[in-house]
């Protein structure tokens, strides 16, 4: 259980106020950090996370103008962050969850897509699928192993129907122990060529993207009539993501040693950072800020950034004591998603490197 004390509250939030969900990156709980620190000594290839979602929404009474409730017991939350290795996304969306729901289909249980219903022009719509590092499977993906993160009908439900809900967790942890021994020749080859393929660095970066509009079949129980339907949401599916900013993929990062705090942040992630012994002079693309937007509602103890910046070439001279990311490392591809400023629920957006307009930020690429 990764959050106990909020568990022994019941609260979504942890005993500290923060939503180890929405963590990920910033690493503002203690908590936070015993679990990142767990997932780091492990070093796991596959990955396999477990939350509860709230089948009752208050939008659904939009489709038949009475209560409705989502049908599925579980739902299947992949990532379709384009910083993750293609092969990787096939593990986690194709092999092991498809395995997961024939397992789930043989003993009774329905399952979908997660999604988040939205209301835009009165009309109601789906976002679907992660994006970014806060969701568990972003982050997972992006160190290089296959994750399975699957959300389970439970919140609000209390102890209604607690053994079905639990026997779905149960059978996907099986199901997805068996498909990896099963197939563990495809697994271990499929992980070892993405992380060969991560260390060569010759991909690029991508640093912003959009979903693409699509459709989403969703199952549905009328809990007036006590019966199924089925409506096909508009969707923004995250897992057909468009590359809007590509900038070409440096050599290594590197911090100035008044970034001490970001370095152990980077650390605690699983993310290798050098400490310089020598003053040194190489050339950089440095990062000004030509555009800031920051928002007017906390958020998690934050107020999150937005920026824009330029980037320039120039030859530049750092002291001893200064931070080296290189990115021929198995982790290099969460290394880029939290230092490219543009980055959502990067280390500029959650305000972990702090910036104003017209500034230069103290992260360097190094090409």
């Amino acid at each position: 259980m990764a959050n106990p004390d909020g568990y022994a509250f019941q609260s979504r939030k942890s005993g500290s106020g923060f939503d180890l969900n929405r963590d990920q990156s910033k690493l503002s709980d203690p908590v936070t950090l015993l679990l990142k620190e767990a997932y780091k000594e492990w070093n796991p290839e596959i990955a396999l996370d477990i939350h509860e979602f709230s089948p009752f929404r208050k939008e659904f009474g939009r489709l038949r103008g009475s209560r409705a409730t989502t049908a599925a017991d579980v739902l299947f939350l992949p990532s379709g962050h384009l910083n993750i290795s293609d092969g990787i996304r096939r593990l986690s969306n194709g092999l092991f969850r498809e395995e997961a729901e024939k397992a789930l289909a043989a003993n009774g249980y329905n399952s979908g897509f997660y999604f988040t219903p939205h209301i835009k022009n009165d009309s109601l719509y789906a976002i679907k699928d992660a994006k970014s590092p806060q969701s568990s499977s972003t982050y997972q993906g992006l160190t290089n192993a296959a994750s399975l993160f699957i959300e389970i009908r439970g919140i609000g439900l209390g102890r209604t129907s607690f053994a079905r809900r639990a026997d779905c967790g149960f059978r996907v942890s099986r199901s997805l122990l068996e498909t990896a021994a099963v197939h563990h020749k495809e697994v271990k080859k499929t992980i070892q060529k993405a992380v060969r393929e991560t260390c060569a660095g010759k991909s690029d970066v991508f640093v912003t993207f959009q979903p693409t509009r699509t459709e989403l079949p969703v199952s549905f129980i009328d809990l007036s009539k006590k019966e199924r339907f089925t409506e096909t949401l508009p969707t923004l599916d995250a897992l057909q993501l468009k590359a809007d900013l590509v900038r070409k993929r440096p050599k290594a990062y590197i911090l100035p040693d008044s970034c001490p705090m970001q370095a152990e942040k980077l650390r605690a992630l699983g993310i290798k950072v050098e400490k310089s012994r020598k003053a040194f002079t190489t050339t950089v693309e440095k990062y000004i800020v030509t555009e800031y937007r920051k928002t007017d509602k906390e958020w998690e103890k934050i107020y999150p950034v937005t920026v824009s910046t330029r980037v320039i070439k120039e030859k530049k001279s750092f002291p001893a004591g200064s931070f080296i990311v290189r990115l021929s490392q198995k982790n290099a591809n969460l290394a880029i998603t939290l230092l490219e400023p543009e980055s959502v629920n990067g280390f500029v957006n959650f305000g972990v490197i702090h910036t104003e307009r017209g500034q230069e930020l103290p992260v360097y690429r190094e090409r």
